[in-house]
């Protein structure tokens, strides 16, 4: 008995004709090049997420393949159906734009929603500009601070210059400077040039004991968001 993912894949590559580029490869592409193309035709045909974005890119971009922004979109929109979140990012980020389709704030949020729960730092970072902006949704520094500790936590640099930031200031969370200090140095290490100056700053109003607290327990955050994952 096929299983309700499987039926999804099914339905999904049936709703959709066989892929062919043989009419649409741009002239100057080489035959490694089209040979390249044809393996990932292939691999989009059996449903495979990640061919999919890549042909959506080819097309969005003119890459190999000739311009065709309504195809490029037919095939984010296949691989979003399967589940994948980075096709969900870029249809977001269409709706945004308003490009190949009507420009739907909400829409465009709602596809970023999709990916950053599905894990993808890029959206996970999205979200927390749009909440901390208030563009498409109402404005909520908390939510914006719960994505940007999301993304802090697998790593991004930016995230954990935020997140520091907020918490040196108690802006959307309760002021907690070692924290910041913890955040920021890990964001320096990463070459966040901005966050090593403003940590170098705070850390002369934070004790060496305070700060090896801090360092611990954003060690125990990191660990516990990633383990939701």
């Amino acid at each position: 008995m096929l299983s309700r993912m499987s039926l999804i894949i099914l339905a999904t590559l049936c709703s959709y004709p066989t892929i062919s580029l043989s009419a649409e490869l741009n002239p100057k592409t080489d035959i490694t090049s089209k040979n390249e193309l044809q393996q990932l035709v292939a691999e989009a045909n059996k449903g495979n997420t990640a061919a999919l974005v890549k042909l959506g890119d080819h097309y969005y971009f003119g890459r190999k393949i000739n311009h065709n922004l309504t195809k490029s979109i037919s095939y984010y929109q296949k691989a979003s159906q399967l589940g994948d979140p980075l096709a969900d990012y870029r249809l977001g980020g269409l709706y945004s734009k308003g490009k190949g389709v009507e420009k739907n704030a909400k829409t465009a949020f709602e596809y970023y929603e999709k990916a950053a729960n599905k894990g993808l730092v890029a959206a996970q970072m999205r979200m927390a500009f749009l909440y901390e902006k208030g563009a498409g949704v109402e404005r909520n520094l908390q939510k914006s601070l719960e994505w940007y500790r999301k993304a802090a936590a697998k790593g991004h640099p930016q995230a954990q210059y935020k997140l520091g930031l907020a918490l040196s200031t108690g802006m959307g969370t309760t002021e907690n400077v070692p924290q910041a200090v913890a955040w920021l140095e890990r964001a320096a290490k990463q070459g966040s040039q901005l966050s090593g100056v403003y940590k170098t700053k705070l850390q002369e109003k934070v004790t060496p004991q305070a700060l090896a607290e801090a360092r611990s327990q954003v060690e125990h955050e990191i660990h516990a968001q990633l383990s939701q994952i």
